[in-house]
C-alpha cells in the first residue's frame, strides 16, 4: 500500500517527460545502480523498485501517515508540523518490498557542489521529524538515507544526524561516477564599466 500511495502522490512533470523520452516511463533501475545501492544499503533492490526524482517530504510523510493509520480522511490535523506545505525534495527515491519490510532509500546528489553542515541540518531536522531518531516510527517501514557525488564529502557533522541516517559516524555515501571528464562553468566577470559585461568558461574544481 505505501508504494502504490506514493506512487500517486508522484506529481512531476520531469519524471513522465523524461521517462517518456528515454523510453523508460516507469524509471526502471538499471542492474549495475541496483548492485550498486544494494551493496551501499546492505539489502538487494529488485527491478521493480518504485523510483522517483524530486519527491516532496510532504508527499512522503503524508503517505506513510495514510500507511500507520489507514485513512483516506480530507483533513488530518498534525501538531508535529511534518506536513509543512514547503517545497523540501528528497532528490531520488527508491522504494521496494523485501519480505515484510518497506525500504525507503533516499539520495541526495551533489555534483559540481558540496553540501555544508547547515544545508544537511535542515534536511536531517526535518528527517528525523518524520522517522524519529532511530527510524523505528513506522511499523515495517525501514528508512535508508546516502548521499551521492563525484568525490567524498568532507567536514560533514555526521555525528548531529540521526542514527538512522548514518553509518556509525561516518557518511552513507557513494561514488555517482558519471560525470564529465573535465567538467566547466561559465562565470561572471567584474565588468570593467557599466555599459558591458564579461563573462568567461572556467574548470569547475
Amino acid at each position: 500500500m505505501l508504494i502504490e500511495t506514493s506512487r500517486s502522490f508522484n506529481r512531476k512533470e520531469r519524471f513522465y517527460l523524461v521517462g517518456k523520452a528515454l523510453g523508460n516511463e516507469n524509471f526502471q533501475l538499471s542492474k549495475a545502480f541496483r548492485d550498486q545501492l544494494g551493496s551501499a544499503i546492505g539489502v538487494s533492490v529488485p527491478s521493480s523498485a518504485f523510483c522517483a526524482m524530486d519527491y516532496h517530504l510532504d508527499w512522503l510523510y503524508a503517505a506513510l501517515y495514510l500507511q500507520s493509520h489507514d485513512s483516506q480522511s480530507t483533513i488530518v490535523e498534525d501538531s508535529s508540523g511534518n506536513i509543512t506545505g514547503n517545497q523540501q525534495i528528497c532528490v531520488f527515491l527508491v522504494s521496494f518490498e523485501r519480505n515484510t519490510i518497506t525500504h525507503l532509500v533516499l539520495l541526495e546528489a551533489k555534483g559540481a557542489t558540496s553540501w555544508s553542515n547547515e544545508q544537511m541540518r535542515c534536511k536531517t531536522e526535518r528527517l528525523r521529524g518524520i522517522f524519529v531518531e532511530d527510524g523505528n516510527r513506522f511499523q515495517d517501514v525501514k528508512p535508508h538515507f546516502l548521499l551521492t557525488s563525484p568525490r567524498r564529502p568532507k567536514n560533514l557533522k555526521e555525528e548531529l544526524w540521526p542514527l538512522w541516517m548514518r553509518r556509525g559516524d561516518d557518511t552513507n555515501w557513494f561514488e555517482l561516477d558519471k560525470w564529465p571528464k573535465n567538467p566547466v562553468k561559465v562565470t561572471l566577470v567584474d565588468p570593467p564599466n557599466q555599459l558591458s559585461k564579461y563573462w568567461k568558461v572556467e574548470p569547475v574544481p
